[in-house]
């Protein structure tokens, strides 16, 4: 499969393994726009609705990659605390739930947030300011294993004919809500920025897109322009006379 793009991404290395040039993926960047009501916003936000979160200081916000039929929830870690007169910025992505304990290494988020990491009865309490702060671990398993690498949002990619969708309203709209005033998901977007690479290695990425866009998703059949009979004479080489004899005293 060759990839037609004009910015690259953590699986392009693939094609260097062989491709079929017959077989193409128009990665175009797009938006596709639901409006409100739409079935899809209600069954994008259920999933996003058993993901804790939190609003406040550092903020977890959640988002959904669809890729090649399955769906990905994910979390964004976003820090920030002043060190002397500098700024500092943490930002994580994270997918399985085990992933919120690496956290801890960071000792200066330890220190610039200490009762996002307090003990509590004995246990690290990460979530402790989330909403859902006795449960969110157990809620966060839950979701994982209820969503995570799941087919449930197939038709979608059908309906946008792409093997690459992403759900993230914190990013497009987060000061409003989708169910009342529509969304849009990004369809054939990077996934590098999402560090996607974690869940599913460059070369497994490469040969899944070559083999859902090359049967499942719907291919549009070539433009076939049409040429009069004597412009493809002349294409192929021949002439008038090719394939029959000249007539006498005509000159060549």
């Amino acid at each position: 499969m060759r990839i037609i793009s004009k910015v690259r991404d953590y699986y392009d290395c693939g094609q260097a393994y062989g491709q079929d040039p017959d077989l193409m993926y128009l990665r175009r960047p797009d938006e596709y726009h639901l409006l409100a009501g739409d079935q899809w916003i209600d069954r994008l936000e259920d999933v996003r609705d058993t993901m804790p979160r939190s609003g406040r200081t550092p903020t977890v916000s959640r988002f959904i990659i669809g890729f090649c039929g399955k769906t990905y929830p994910g979390y964004r870690f976003e820090a920030g605390w002043m060190e002397g007169d500098r700024f500092k910025k943490l930002e994580r992505i994270l997918y399985h739930p085990l992933d919120f304990k690496d956290l801890f290494r960071f000792k200066y988020v330890q220190k610039a947030y200490p009762r996002f990491f307090e003990k509590r009865k004995g246990r690290l309490s990460l979530w402790g300011r989330m909403q859902m702060s006795s449960t969110s671990f157990q809620a966060v398993n839950q979701s994982y294993v209820a969503h995570f690498e799941t087919d449930e949002f197939f038709d979608l990619f059908i309906e946008t004919n792409s093997p690459i969708w992403i759900y993230d309203p914190y990013l497009t709209n987060r000061f409003q809500d989708p169910r009342r005033k529509g969304t849009f998901i990004k369809i054939n977007d990077r996934l590098e920025p999402y560090d996607f690479m974690r869940i599913v290695d460059p070369y497994t990425a490469y040969q899944e897109l070559s083999m859902f866009v090359g049967g499942v998703l719907r291919r549009e059949a070539p433009i076939m322009v049409p040429i009069s009979d004597e412009s493809m004479l002349r294409k192929k080489g021949f002439h008038e006379y090719s394939f029959k004899t000249r007539p006498k005293g005509d000159k060549q």
